[in-house]
């Protein structure tokens, strides 16, 4: 009896000629899709890239003059599952060539890398940080300017924020900047990195954000942390790129 009730509506579809004929055109267009879409090279799923290396296995000899304090690792599962990735350095450095009173000598380094899911939501430290109960008092955007590689110059778009801790005065707040690598090119913002990880013509896809947060429970103006930055990126980002970040174009 229950085998009649659930199967006697299908046969009734079955012979019906205009579900057999629609369902068939349906296929039809669907196949030819998907042909159509790799003959004009457009790709609506993206093939994951590996990392040349992990990003732990940055070699630091090559930030000098920067020293690394220390190097934390994430043994809270759940925070890892937050985290999305377990594709991550959280490294506090050193630059010993900044007074003993300048607020941009110590600084911490997160970096984290993503690549095969395309519904990846990119973590933002505007969420991250509200989230945990701090304050930001101010978003602002700003460029610097490196040698990525072989002489080559590129500008790096920049998101500053400033941060009010729990517990710290409006005089002592973290100034936090954070942009992104996706695709070999870089990002400050979830709509930019969106755009650039959808294009139909890339068969693979990846991102990478990097953050760095200078001045903690000190006063630092937004110039002195936009330089600081600038100063780390030159040592961090043309070692990422040679050994680091996938090579962009990917070789198949």
């Amino acid at each position: 009896m229950m085998e009649e009730y659930i199967f006697r509506p299908w046969k009734r579809l079955l012979r019906d000629k205009a579900f057999i004929v629609c369902s068939m055109f349906l296929i039809l267009c669907a196949l030819g899709l998907q042909g159509s879409a790799r003959w004009m090279g457009i790709n609506f799923i993206k093939e994951p890239l590996p990392l040349q290396k992990p990003l732990t296995e940055l070699d630091e000899q090559k930030l000098a003059p920067y020293k690394v304090l220390e190097k934390q690792e994430i043994k809270n599962p759940d925070i890892i599952d937050e985290l999305g990735t377990e594709d991550y350095l959280t490294w506090k450095l050193e630059d010993p060539c900044r007074d003993a009173s300048d607020p941009t000598r110590k600084m911490d380094l997160f970096i984290t890398y993503y690549t095969g899911d395309p519904g990846q939501v990119p973590h933002v430290p505007e969420v991250c940080y509200v989230g945990s109960g701090n304050m930001i008092t101010k978003r602002e955007e700003s460029n610097i300017r490196i040698i990525e590689k072989q002489g080559k110059e590129v500008d790096i778009p920049l998101t500053i924020l400033t941060i009010a801790e729990p517990g710290l005065s409006q005089n002592h707040e973290l100034k936090v900047i954070y942009f992104f690598r996706a695709n070999g090119s870089y990002e400050n913002s979830r709509n930019g990195l969106r755009m650039r990880l959808n294009n139909l013509f890339n068969k693979y896809a990846y991102f990478s954000k990097v953050e760095m947060a200078f001045g903690q429970g000190e006063d630092i103006s937004l110039e002195e942390a936009t330089q600081a930055a600038e100063r780390l990126a030159q040592k961090l980002v043309p070692v990422l790129v040679e050994e680091n970040w996938p090579k962009w174009p990917p070789e198949e």
